[in-house]
């Protein structure tokens, strides 16, 4: 028997299908499901959305004749005390943080200036919180009973 070639045609179509039908399946359950591809969709819209804002804005600035930021420029303007300069030369977020910190003080999360020390920080603050949570059952005397129930059950009495 000769396939014809509209069924030699279909049939690829379809093998075509299947496969692009595996491969979209294996990228949702590697990126954590159908939650995980909404969230790196969004987060990819909101970067392209950013990025596009950020554009524009320097875009403008150069039409006007402001320069670019520059972070070495930035870094040392603001250790030397020049509030004026750093404000061309430092990103707007940088800038407002730094200066708001040496008017009012740290304005940073916990005092920390980078964002690695402030992870540090915040993975210190959970295993603190983690030694005395109340849900740990390994902190519990009664091992999950009630004081009367441990009493009873371990013959202990006070």
């Amino acid at each position: 028997m000769k396939l014809s070639t509209d069924a030699k045609l279909i049939a690829a179509v379809a093998l075509a299908g299947v496969g692009v039908l595996w491969w979209v399946t294996q990228r949702v359950a590697n990126s954590g499901g159908i939650a995980g591809l909404a969230e790196s969709a969004a987060a990819g819209a909101i970067r392209a959305a950013g990025d596009a804002a950020v554009g524009t804005v320097k875009g403008i600035g150069q039409a006007v004749g402001i320069p670019d930021t520059n972070r070495t420029a930035c870094e040392a303007d603001i250790a030397a005390g020049r509030w004026w300069d750093a404000s061309f030369s430092c990103p707007a977020g940088t800038y407002i943080n730094t200066a708001g910190g040496a008017v009012f003080g740290s304005t940073s999360l916990w005092g920390a200036d980078t964002e690695e020390v402030r992870r540090i920080e915040a993975a210190k603050a959970r295993a603190d919180f983690a030694l005395t949570d109340p849900r740990r059952v390994d902190l519990d005397p009664f091992g999950g009973m009630a004081p009367e129930e441990w009493r009873m059950y371990s013959g202990y009495t006070w």
